[in-house]
């Protein structure tokens, strides 16, 4: 069982595409969704996986050279929480990571 939904719209450099996916079984729902004005991209991305669950959010805007990336992970069973910001504005990078495992709890800042 698959259902898959895109929407696709070109207008010089602008795309907008938006993504369903469902599988039975190993269940997988995608959702992106990308706009391109020049140098920006928004992605947009949300996976969820029985049985390994996995959740993930990306958001990247890119304007000359500004880079803005967001992400969060879970991992059922060894649970894994990640998230990410960086801003690259000329030489400016911004690096934030903040990982947590059951277990063996890990926390990373840079």
């Amino acid at each position: 069982m698959v259902i898959s939904h895109q929407i696709g719209c070109i207008t010089g450099h602008m795309v907008i595409s938006h993504q369903i996916g469902c599988i039975t079984g190993h269940m997988v729902i995608s959702h992106q969704i990308r706009c391109i004005t020049g140098h920006m991209v928004i992605s947009h991305q949300i996976r969820c996986i029985t049985g390994h669950m996995v959740v993930s959010h990306q958001i990247r805007c890119i304007t000359g050279q500004m880079v803005v990336s967001h992400q969060i992970r879970c991992i059922t069973g060894q649970m894994v929480v990640s998230h990410q910001i960086r801003c690259i504005t000329g030489q400016m990078v911004v690096s934030h990571q903040i990982r947590c495992i059951t277990g063996h709890m890990v926390v990373s800042s840079n």
